[in-house]
């Protein structure tokens, strides 16, 4: 879990993710590996997962309180980039905000173990096998993936923001 919650401040180690997902998509498959492990490995990493969720949601509220913080400070003083930044800013947090709570809304509801599926649920997943349980977990870690590479675009456009706001003034300083 720590190495998901760092994943927003960018230290993330990606094999070690990796190395969790195939341990639990192993676990499932494993024929002698007893229901009660393979139930407990899934619901552990769907509440890192949840946990992930979290955690993005707190951090897309706080980029967007500095966005607000910044813009009433310098509103005035901002140039034409610099605000189409941060209306573009304001949409990535918004649709990042509907991305999180319908990811969120989905892991509470998504059938993740083949037995809780009726038997033609069953026939189904064959027919069609990227709605098996296990594909649908494979699902949601991409999404909360996404989001969080969402959350580190939405931070280095705040950035530019910012930085273009220094720039800005020191070209006009230089000009006079």
């Amino acid at each position: 879990m720590t190495d998901l919650d760092r994943m927003l401040e960018g230290n993330t180690d990606w094999k070690k993710v990796e190395e969790l997902e195939q341990t639990v998509w192993m676990a499932q498959s494993d024929p002698n590996c007893p229901t009660f492990i393979r139930q407990g490995s899934v619901n552990s990493y769907m509440r890192i997962l949840k946990r992930a969720l979290q955690s993005c949601k707190q951090k897309v509220e706080d980029l967007n309180k500095a966005a607000n913080e910044y813009y009433s400070e310098n509103q005035l003083a901002m140039n034409s980039k610099q605000m189409q930044k941060m209306a573009h800013f304001r949409l990535l947090a918004a649709d990042t905000t509907n991305e999180i709570s319908l990811v969120d809304k989905n892991l509470t509801t998504a059938k993740l173990f083949a037995v809780d599926s009726s038997e033609t649920e069953q026939l189904q997943n064959r027919r069609f096998p990227l709605i098996t349980p296990t594909r649908v977990r494979e699902r949601y870690a991409r999404q909360v993936r996404v989001v969080t590479e969402i959350l580190t675009m939405m931070e280095d456009l705040l950035e530019s923001v910012k930085n273009a706001d220094e720039k800005y003034t020191a070209t006009f300083l230089s000009e006079n």
